[in-house]
């Protein structure tokens, strides 16, 4: 008999299916440790996304204010808002419109920027959002917990209602980017007092 120096094919086949298995373990590990991080860097993304256009309309509507004891120059529908706003104790007109995917955000000064706006003046301040929907209420319905869908809210006869002079108490803001969705409330200063 001859001694043999090698190893049979039964062993060479368990050795190679038993690497196999452990870099099968290893790859699924891998692929799921990455497609984590990819997750948690879309959702990092859209929260931060979310965080600043949240800041800066609730900088922007804190510092609203009523144009005039006729009117208060605010109007508001569920992807856009025009008003009146103090930036560095200057008035300005300030328009936000959400279309194709991107918040925009226009502001003018001056007598002429108050009455009819310069066109092309937007700039974008944030793009890949799915979505946006802004809310309405009064002291009553923010008491309710009722909100409006457009500012100022319409009379019974179709008619501006007093509250055309007047600021809403509060503004509901959902933005959906990605899957995500943020809401924020953002209450006005000088909007309705409260009961």
């Amino acid at each position: 008999m001859r001694k043999s120096s090698g190893f049979t094919l039964i062993e060479l086949l368990i050795a190679v299916s038993l690497a196999a298995i452990v870099i099968l373990g290893i790859y699924s590990a891998f692929q799921s440790g990455t497609s984590s991080y990819e997750k948690i860097n879309a959702s990092i993304d859209a929260s931060e996304r979310a965080r600043l256009v949240f800041a800066r309309l609730e900088a922007d509507l804190r510092n609203s204010f009523i144009y005039s004891a006729q009117e208060a120059r605010f109007s508001g529908k569920a992807t856009s808002l025009d008003f009146c706003s103090a930036q560095n104790d200057i008035a300005r007109r300030v328009i936000y419109n959400f279309n194709n995917s991107s918040l925009t955000r226009a502001v003018y000064g001056g007598i002429s920027g108050f009455k009819t706006p310069p066109e092309g003046a937007a700039e974008s301040i944030s793009w890949l959002i799915k979505g946006i929907t802004l809310e309405f209420a009064n002291a009553n319905t923010y008491a309710n917990d009722e909100w409006l869908p457009s500012w100022p809210p319409e009379a019974a006869s179709g008619a501006a209602a007093p509250a055309a002079q007047i600021l809403p108490a509060a503004i509901r803001v959902k933005l959906s980017i990605r899957q995500e969705v943020f809401t924020k409330i953002i209450a006005l200063p000088l909007g309705e007092k409260r009961q």
